[in-house]
C-alpha cells in the first residue's frame, strides 16, 4: 500500500495532495512499526521490560507532535535485539533532538527516519526536505548529538546545503554482548 501511494503521489495534481499522500505513506510506515512492536511485546514473557522499538516509537511520536506531518519511519528487524541501555538512552535523545531541530529550523515538509542495527553498529539516518544550511556558527543541538556519538565511540555526519535539505547520519558501534 505504501509503495502504491508513493507511486501515485507523483501523479497527483497539487503540492497539497502530494504532501497528504506522503503523510499517509508515513502513517502506514509508523503503523507497521507499531504492529511489529506489538507483536514483539505479545511474544515477550510476562514481567519483561518494554521493547526498544516501543521506546523508539514513543520518542518519535512525542518529538514529531509539533510537526505538520508524520515522519516516514523504517525500523530494521534487529532493533529489539538492542539490549544496551546506555546506547538506547543515547539513541532516544538523538531522535528527540534531531526531530526537534527539524521542527525549529528546517521548514521541512517531509522527514524520513531510518534506524538499523547490525551485530557491529547502530545507525540512525534522518533526511528532511527543508531549507538546509551552511555549517552553523553555534551548533548547540548538533554538538549534543556529536557528543553522544563520541561518548559511544561513534560518529555524526551531517550533509546539508541551502535549499537542498539535510541528512544526518549517527553511527555508533554495538557493545559486545556479555
Amino acid at each position: 500500500a505504501g509503495l502504491g501511494i508513493s507511486a501515485l503521489r507523483k501523479q497527483l495534481p497539487t503540492d497539497t495532495t502530494r504532501e497528504r499522500a506522503s503523510g499517509i505513506a508515513g502513517e502506514l510506515d509508523t503503523t507497521i512499526a507499531e504492529l511489529r512492536a506489538t507483536i514483539y511485546s505479545l511474544r515477550a514473557h510476562a514481567g519483561e521490560t518494554e521493547s526498544p522499538s516501543s521506546h523508539i516509537l514513543r520518542a518519535i511520536r512525542r518529538a514529531s507532535a509539533p510537526l505538520d506531518f508524520t515522519p516516514a519511519l523504517r525500523l530494521g528487524d534487529n532493533i529489539d535485539a538492542l539490549t544496551d541501555e546506555t546506547t538506547l538512552t543515547h539513541l532516544l535523545a538523538v531522535i528527540t533532538e534531531a526531530l526537534s531541530n527539524v521542527g525549529r529550523h528546517a521548514h521541512a515538509h517531509t522527514v524520513e527516519l531510518s534506524i538499523e542495527r547490525t551485530d557491529d553498529t547502530l545507525t540512525l539516518v534522518l533526511r528532511d526536505d527543508g531549507i538546509g544550511f551552511i555549517a552553523p556558527v553555534a551548533e548547540s543541538g548538533l554538538a549534543n548529538l556529536r557528543q553522544r556519538a563520541a561518548e559511544l565511540g561513534g560518529t555524526l555526519v551531517i550533509d546539508s546545503a541551502p535549499g537542498e535539505g539535510t541528512t544526518l547520519r549517527w553511527v555508533v558501534p554495538m557493545p559486545a554482548e556479555a
